[in-house]
C-alpha cells in the first residue's frame, strides 16, 4: 500500500489516501495517486469532432472517472476538491464533475489548485430553481476554456488563476468576482472573459489581471467595478447595462473604446481608464458617441476639465465624420467651420493653440501693411533703425527660431511645434524687414480696442485680417475659460 502525500500550494496535505499497487501501476508514483498525480503523459494527439485534441488514453481516463465518483458522489452540502489533475477525454461522454455537482443537497463547491487538461463545462440548471450559494475557484490551471452556461449562482468568485479562457453565459448571480495576480513570483492571467446574456444583481468586480480580451454582451449588471486590469486587444460592452455604477480604476486599455450601445448610469467613473497608465492619456474612442458618455458621466461629477478632453475628442470625431460627408458632397460648410475651429483652438481646449494662431496671423497682416508705406508712414519714422543693426537683429530672429523650435519639440506637442516654428520665422522675418524691435506695428495690428478715425482706410485684405484676428481672440478667451470654468 502507498500513501497520497498531494500538497496543496501552502504545503499543507490535501489527501493522505492509502493506494494500492493495481493504481500504483497507472499512477507511477508512489506519493500522489490516481487523483493527484501528473498527468502529462496520459495524453496523445487525436481527431475530435471538434478537432485535433490532447485525449487522455480511454481506459486511464475511466479509472480516474470511476475513483473519482467513489471519492466525491454523496450528498453533502459542502464540495471540496484540492489538487486533482482532471484528465480530458470528450469521446467519453461522461464528466468527472458534472456528475458530482447535480446534487440537489449541494450548497456550495470549493476547487483549488487543480489543473484541467482539457475544457471544463460548469452546468448547474438540473433541478428547477436550483441555486448554489457559493462556488469559489482558487489556482487552477487551464489552457483550454472554463465554462458557466446556465448557471444560478449567488457568489462566484475565480481568483489568482491561470485560465486561457473563461466563458459565462445565460446564467445569475448576486455576486460575481474575477482576478488574477500581478506578483512577481506568483503571477496568474485570464487570458480572455467572454460574459454573455446574464445578470450580476448586486457587485460585479474584476481587477488584477493581463486581459487579451474582455467582452461583456448583453449583459445586465447593478455595479460593476473594473480595476488594475491590461486590456491589450478588446474591451467589448455592447447592448450591455449598467444600472447603478461602471467604474474604471488604473485600467489600460490599447484599442479604441466603443461605448455607443451600451447603457451607462449616471454614476460611472472614467478617470483611470487611458490608453497609457505611464502618460495618463486619455482612452482613445471609436465614435463620437462613446466621447459624448465619457464626457457627459465626468460632468455629472462636476469633473470640467476632464470633461473638456472628452468634449474636444467629441468635436473631432465630428469633424471626421463631416469628412466623410464632403466625400458625397454633403456638409461642405459644416466641415470647414470644424476644420478651422480644431486648427485654431483645438476645439475651444487649447489657449496656447489660440495665442500662437494670434501671433502668427498679427504678424503677417503687420508685413501686409508694412508693405503698403501709405498706410504707416508716421509709425515707419519713429521706428527706423540704423541699417547697422539688420545684421544682429537677423542673429537674435535667428537664434529664437532654433533654440525655441527645439525646445518646443522636445517638449510640447508636434502640432504646438510647428505652429512654434512658423512664429518664430515670421518673427526673424517681420525684425528683419520692419527693425520694429519694439513691436509697435504688430500691436496695432491686433489691439482689439484700436479707434479708426474718418481718416483711415482699410482694403479688403486689412478687412480680412482683422476678421480672423478678431476670432483668433475670441477662441483664446473661450479656450481660457474652458480651462477654468466652474460648472
Amino acid at each position: 500500500m502507498y500513501t497520497c502525500l498531494a500538497k496543496d500550494k501552502s504545503g499543507n496535505l490535501v489527501c493522505n489516501r492509502k493506494f494500492d499497487e493495481e493504481e500504483f501501476n497507472i499512477t507511477q508514483d508512489k506519493e500522489r495517486c490516481i487523483l493527484h498525480c501528473d498527468k502529462d503523459d496520459w495524453h496523445n494527439e487525436k481527431e475530435t469532432i471538434i478537432g485535433k485534441r490532447e485525449v487522455c488514453d480511454e481506459l486511464r481516463y475511466k479509472l480516474f472517472l470511476n475513483k473519482f465518483l467513489n471519492i466525491f458522489k454523496d450528498k453533502n452540502k459542502s464540495l471540496r476538491i484540492c489538487g486533482i489533475y482532471f484528465p480530458y477525454n470528450p469521446i467519453i461522454n461522461q464528466d468527472a464533475l458534472s456528475n458530482v455537482i447535480i446534487s440537489e443537497f449541494l450548497e456550495e463547491i470549493f476547487i483549488s489548485d487543480c489543473k484541467f487538461y482539457g475544457e471544463q463545462t460548469f452546468l448547474l440548471n438540473q433541478q428547477e430553481n436550483f441555486e448554489l450559494k457559493n462556488f469559489k475557484i482558487f489556482n487552477i490551471e487551464s489552457n483550454f476554456g472554463i465554462n458557466f452556461s446556465s448557471c444560478r449562482i449567488k457568489n462566484l468568485n475565480i481568483t489568482n488563476s491561470n485560465i486561457k479562457l473563461l466563458s459565462i453565459q445565460f446564467s445569475n448571480f448576486d455576486n460575481l468576482t474575477i482576478s488574477g495576480h500581478f506578483s512577481v513570483n506568483d503571477y496568474r492571467k485570464i487570458e480572455n472573459i467572454n460574459i454573455v446574456a446574464s445578470n450580476v444583481k448586486k457587485d460585479c468586480w474584476i481587477y488584477e489581471i493581463d486581459l487579451n480580451c474582455l467582452r461583456l454582451h448583453s449583459v445586465s449588471f447593478l455595479k460593476t467595478t473594473l480595476e488594475r486590469l491590461n486590456i491589450n486587444k478588446e474591451l467589448e460592452l455592447d447592448k450591455s447595462k449598467f444600472e447603478e455604477r461602471l467604474d474604471f480604476f488604473d485600467v489600460e486599455y490599447l484599442d479604441k473604446l466603443n461605448l455607443e450601445e451600451t447603457l451607462l448610469p449616471i454614476n460611472s467613473a472614467f478617470l483611470q481608464l487611458t490608453s497609457n497608465k505611464e502618460k495618463k492619456t486619455p482612452i482613445k474612442v471609436l465614435n463620437r458617441e462613446t466621447a459624448r458618455k465619457i464626457k457627459n458621466s465626468f460632468e455629472q461629477q462636476n469633473n470640467i476639465i476632464e470633461a473638456n478632453k472628452y468634449y474636444a475628442i467629441e468635436m473631432q470625431k465630428r469633424e471626421d465624420e463631416l469628412s466623410k460627408d464632403i466625400k458625397k458632397g454633403k456638409n461642405i460648410f459644416d466641415w470647414l467651420i470644424f476644420k478651422i475651429h480644431g486648427i485654431s483652438s483645438n476645439h475651444s481646449q487649447s489657449w496656447i493653440t489660440a495665442l500662437l494662431c494670434i501671433l502668427i496671423v498679427g504678424l503677417i497682416s503687420s508685413l501686409y501693411d508694412y508693405s503698403l508705406f501709405t498706410q504707416h508712414n508716421v509709425i515707419i519714422d519713429k521706428i527706423a533703425l540704423n541699417m547697422n543693426y539688420k545684421y544682429y537683429i537677423f542673429l537674435l530672429g535667428t537664434f529664437i527660431i532654433l533654440s525655441v523650435s527645439f525646445f518646443i519639440a522636445a517638449v510640447l506637442k508636434e502640432n504646438i511645434a510647428v505652429y512654434v516654428f512658423i512664429f518664430s520665422s515670421l518673427l526673424a522675418i517681420y525684425l528683419y524687414t520692419t527693425h520694429d524691435i519694439k513691436f509697435v506695428l504688430f500691436t496695432n495690428t491686433v489691439n482689439p480696442f484700436t479707434v479708426m478715425t474718418s481718416s483711415d482706410t482699410l482694403d479688403v485684405i486689412q478687412l480680412l485680417f482683422k476678421i480672423i484676428i478678431t476670432f483668433l481672440i475670441y477662441q483664446f478667451i473661450i479656450s481660457i475659460r474652458q480651462n477654468t470654468r466652474r460648472k
